[in-house]
């Protein structure tokens, strides 16, 4: 009779061995990296010095420096999230974002979503027109029924009211970088966009044929965003971002793309 026990007891004991360690094993495992990785937005629409893609993943530029910046301070890797500048919003909203930058309050419909950083630095927009057309004085100076190449979905503060009333005419195109390219191909004759993204247009496109004028439209503060159902404390974040402006981290950053 014993002997009989032992052995049923033994393929139990080994079965109970192998469930131990395979326990031990999923808990020594590392989580994957979605779990542990700062989840950071990224806008399909921004262009070089801000960001440049490859494959559809964000690999170089101003945005992809800054939150490999962050993230280090966490000691987290990044993963970046990659949205239609129209999806970011819902996306936030349903929790798949820890941190989002080049953002203002007034580009938001949900500010309170967020727990907002200072300012990091200025983002200018800028008028700009083709080579050969003379420098605007102000926005009244354009003609009249004028085309202005804008990126769908962007608000434009100063220029909103005056596209709603018809006397200048919003002509949409996807990424700040097509805004330019469309002037370049003579399709409109004005555009708007922001500074950075000019003089870097200017920099590396030869015979880019626009104007060596630019009208400042607008000066907005460049922020990060941390949504309020973030998995990363807020408070962490903000505590990143303050030492990555006052360790003149950022400004190096910046500095790597004028």
């Amino acid at each position: 009779m014993h002997s009989w026990h032992s052995f049923w007891l033994f393929p139990l004991i080994a079965l109970r061995m192998l469930c131990t360690l395979g326990t031990a094993a999923a808990a020594a495992r590392p989580p994957d990296l979605a779990d542990t990785a700062l989840r950071v937005s990224v806008n399909s629409n921004w262009a070089l010095p801000y960001g440049q893609f490859q494959d559809g993943e964000l690999v170089r530029g101003i945005e992809f420096d800054i939150a490999h910046a962050v993230a280090r301070r966490l000691q987290r890797k990044v993963h970046f999230v990659t949205f239609p500048v129209r999806r970011l919003n819902q996306a936030v909203q349903s929790g798949e974002v820890d941190l989002r930058c080049h953002i203002s309050p007034a580009w938001t419909d949900f500010p309170e979503r967020y727990v907002w950083s200072p300012a990091l630095f200025m983002l200018t927009d800028v008028l700009i027109g083709r080579a050969g057309l003379p420098a605007p004085d102000s926005l009244d100076s354009l003609p009249d029924q004028a085309r202005v190449s804008t990126v769908l979905g962007y608000r434009y503060r100063e220029l909103d009211a005056v596209f709603a009333s018809g006397r200048l005419q919003r002509d949409d195109t996807v990424g700040t970088e097509n805004v330019l390219r469309k002037l370049t191909a003579g399709r409109t004759p004005y555009g708007v966009t922001d500074r950075l993204v000019l003089d870097w247009y200017r920099r590396h496109t030869p015979g880019h044929g626009l104007a060596d004028w630019q009208l400042e439209n607008s000066q907005t503060a460049y922020r990060c965003g941390s949504p309020v159902n973030s998995r990363v404390p807020a408070a962490a974040l903000m505590r990143a971002l303050d030492q990555l402006k006052s360790s003149g981290e950022l400004e190096r950053i910046l500095a790597r793309y004028r």
